[in-house]
C-alpha cells in the first residue's frame, strides 16, 4: 500500500497522474473541471504535458465539457467527438474535394467568377468554400446586400456586421452588462469613501481599489471614475496600474490621450510605462491620422442633382474613406424658362453651400487630429524612449520595424453615409519557408501548396475551441533573413524573426524573442525549444485563416499565428486566462 501511494505521489509530481487516472471512471462536472485546469496550469507553469494522454481517461464521459476535448486534440463531427486526424476526408469525398481544386484553379478572379463558385460550392454543400467565394467577391462589390446576406451580415444600426462581428459585439455586452452588475455597488462605495472626511475612509478605500485584479472591474472604473473628477481619476489610475490584464493598459491609453487634466494624463503615462508595449502601443498607434482630404463630385439634371461628398483619411493599417451621397430633387421644374432658371439657382446654391460645408467639416477634423496626434506623440515617446519624429508614418514605420512588420498596399475601409464597411485587414508580414507542412483536413501539405478554400486545424485562443476553418487568403513574401528554431521533437522550423508562436504561459510571441526552455503549444500538448539559430535566406510563406488567425505548423504541430495582426489576450494558454485574472 505504501510503495503504491509513493508512485501515485511522484506521479502526480511529475505532471503524469491525477486522482481518477487509474480507475478510469468519470469525474464530477466540478472535479472534472479543477482536473483540466491542472492540466493547462501545468503548461502554463512550464511542464510538459501531454494533454491528450491526461484528458482521455478523467474526461470520459464528460460529454458537455468542449473545452476538454478540444485539449485533447479533439473536433466536434455532429453530435460526436473525434481526433483531429481521424476527420480526414469523412465530410467530403475525394473526388469532390478534386472537382473543386480544378474548378478553383480554372476561375478567374472576377466578381462574376467568384459568384459562380459560389454557387457551385452551395449546390454541393461545402460552406466553408462558399464562404471564402462569397468574400473574394465582395471585394468587387462592397455595398452588395445579395452578397452580404448570402454570408450571414446583417445591417445594423446603419452599419453590416459578419456574424462573427455581431457575437464579439453581443458578447462585449453580456460582459460590460456583467462586470457592472458585479463592481458597481462596490465601486460606488470605494468612490463615495473617496470624498469622506475620514482620512482613515479614503487610505482604507485607496487600498482596496488597488487590490482589485479582475479585468471585468475595468469596465465598470472606466464608467464610474472616469467622469473628470481630479481625485476619483488619480485614485483609479493607481488601480489600473495593479490589473495585468490588457484592458488596464487600453483604459489608462484612454486617460492618458482624453482626459482634459494634465495632471491625470500624466499619471496615466508613468504608469503605462510599466505596462507591456504589446498591450499599448497598438492602442495609441492606431489612433493616429493623417490629415482628412475631400473630394466633391456633383452631376446636374433637369429636377436637380445628384451630389456625392468623399472624406479620405490614412491610418495605420488602412485608408478610411466616408461617402456620403445626396440625392437633390428641387421640386417639379417650371414649364417655361423662368420656372427652369429658378429650380436651377437653388439648387447651384445649395450645392455650393454643402461645399463651403465639406471644407469646413474638413477643417474641424484636421484640427481635431491634429491635437489628439500631439498627445499620442507625448505618449509614445514617453513609455517607448524612441527618438522618432512625430509624424504618424515615422511612428508607424518604427513599431513595423520593431515588430518585423511589412506593410503591403492599404486596403479601403469604406463609410456610406452612417455605414461601416470593412474590407480586408492589412495584414503583417511574418512567413515561413517554403517545405513548412501545416495540417489540413487532408493532412501535412506544405504551406506553400495551400490555397484560399483549403481549410487547415485552428484553435481559437479565448475558448480553447479546435476546429477546422477555411483559409481566406495564402501570402507570400520576397527572400528573408530566417531564424532556424529546433524542437525538443528533433523538428527545426525557418521562419522570420517576427513570426508569432503561442509561447505557454507567455502568448504570443515573436520567434526572435524565443529561448531555449520555452514551451510552444501544440495540438495535443507542448514542444519545448531546444535552441535557436540564425537560418537560411529563402522566400516565405503565410495564410491568412478565418475567424480564429492560427494554424498548426511543423509535424509536431505547434500553435502559429496567422498573417493578421494579433487581438490583445489575457490567456496564458489558450482556453486558460491568468490565475490573478480568474474569477473569484
Amino acid at each position: 500500500m505504501k510503495r503504491s501511494m509513493s508512485i501515485a505521489i511522484f506521479l502526480s509530481i511529475v505532471g503524469m497522474w491525477s486522482p481518477g487516472t487509474f480507475a478510469g471512471q468519470p469525474l464530477t462536472r466540478r472535479a472534472a473541471q479543477e482536473e483540466l485546469s491542472q492540466v493547462l496550469q501545468s503548461e502554463a507553469d512550464g511542464i510538459i504535458t501531454n494533454r491528450a494522454a491526461r484528458l482521455k481517461d478523467a474526461l470520459i464521459d464528460s460529454k458537455w465539457d468542449d473545452l476538454a476535448h478540444w485539449q485533447a486534440g479533439e473536433v466536434r463531427c455532429g453530435k460526436d467527438w473525434m481526433a483531429y486526424d481521424q476527420l480526414l476526408l469523412l465530410e467530403t469525398s475525394p473526388a469532390l474535394r478534386k472537382e473543386y481544386r480544378q474548378r478553383r484553379q480554372k476561375t478567374p478572379e472576377t466578381l462574376e467568377g467568384q459568384l459562380q463558385l459560389a454557387n457551385w460550392c452551395r449546390t454541393h454543400k461545402l460552406p466553408d468554400q462558399e464562404r471564402v467565394h462569397l468574400l473574394k467577391a465582395l471585394k468587387f462589390r462592397p455595398m452588395s446586400s445579395e452578397i452580404r446576406t448570402r454570408l450571414g451580415h446583417q445591417f445594423v444600426g446603419g452599419t453590416w456586421l459578419s456574424p462573427q462581428e455581431q457575437q464579439r459585439l453581443d458578447e462585449e455586452k453580456g460582459m460590460r452588462a456583467a462586470a457592472l452588475k458585479k463592481w458597481a455597488p462596490r465601486l460606488t462605495k470605494l468612490r463615495d469613501d473617496l470624498h469622506s472626511g475620514s482620512q482613515r475612509r479614503q487610505r482604507l478605500a485607496t487600498r482596496q481599489l488597488a487590490a482589485i485584479t479582475d479585468a471585468a472591474a475595468v469596465y465598470a472604473m472606466e464608467q464610474l471614475f472616469l467622469r473628470g473628477v481630479e481625485r476619483e481619476e488619480l485614485a483609479a489610475v493607481r488601480a489600473l496600474r495593479e490589473i495585468t490584464a490588457y484592458q488596464a493598459a487600453h483604459a489608462l491609453v484612454d486617460v492618458a490621450v482624453e482626459s482634459n487634466n494634465s495632471l491625470v494624463r500624466n499619471a496615466a503615462i508613468e504608469e503605462l510605462k510599466a505596462k507591456p508595449h504589446k498591450h499599448s502601443v497598438p492602442e495609441l498607434l492606431a489612433r493616429l491620422s493623417d490629415s482628412t482630404e475631400t473630394a466633391f463630385v456633383t452631376r446636374f439634371h433637369h429636377s436637380g442633382a445628384f451630389i456625392r461628398q468623399v472624406y479620405y483619411r490614412e491610418r495605420q493599417y488602412r485608408r478610411q474613406a466616408a461617402i456620403v451621397e445626396t440625392t437633390l430633387q428641387g421640386g417639379r421644374p417650371g414649364t417655361g424658362r423662368r420656372g427652369g432658371a429658378f429650380y436651377a439657382t437653388g439648387t447651384k446654391r445649395f450645392v455650393e453651400d454643402l461645399a463651403r460645408q465639406q471644407a469646413e467639416l474638413a477643417r474641424q477634423l484636421n484640427k481635431q487630429s491634429e491635437n489628439s496626434n500631439a498627445r499620442i506623440y507625448t505618449v509614445l515617446a514617453a513609455i517607448s524612449d524612441a527618438e522618432v519624429s512625430n509624424t504618424p508614418e515615422k511612428w508607424w514605420s518604427w513599431w513595423n520595424l520593431e515588430q518585423d512588420i511589412g506593410v503591403s498596399e492599404k486596403q479601403y475601409e469604406y463609410y456610406y453615409e452612417h455605414s461601416h464597411e470593412r474590407l480586408v485587414q492589412l495584414p503583417t508580414i511574418s512567413c515561413f519557408r517554403a517545405g513548412t507542412p501545416v495540417w489540413t483536413d487532408e493532412g501535412f501539405v506544405a504551406i506553400e501548396k495551400i490555397r484560399a478554400g483549403d481549410r487547415v486545424l485552428s484553435k481559437d485562443i479565448e475558448t480553447g475551441e479546435l476546429m477546422y476553418k477555411p483559409v481566406l487568403q495564402p501570402t507570400q513574401r520576397t527572400e528573408q533573413e530566417l531564424k532556424t528554431i529546433m524542437l525538443s521533437g528533433g523538428e527545426t522550423l525557418d521562419c522570420t524573426i517576427g513570426h508569432l508562436f503561442w509561447r505557454s504561459g507567455m502568448g504570443w510571441m515573436m520567434a526572435k524573442d524565443l529561448k531555449q526552455g520555452d514551451l510552444l503549444h501544440s495540438v495535443t500538448g507542448a514542444q519545448a525549444v531546444d535552441g535557436m539559430t540564425n537560418g537560411p535566406i529563402a522566400k516565405v510563406y503565410n495564410l491568412i485563416v478565418a475567424d480564429f488567425n492560427t494554424y498548426f505548423v511543423g509535424r509536431d504541430m505547434v500553435l502559429s499565428h496567422d498573417n493578421t495582426v494579433r487581438k490583445p489576450t489575457n490567456a496564458v494558454v489558450p482556453g486558460l486566462i491568468r490565475k490573478e485574472l480568474r474569477a473569484r
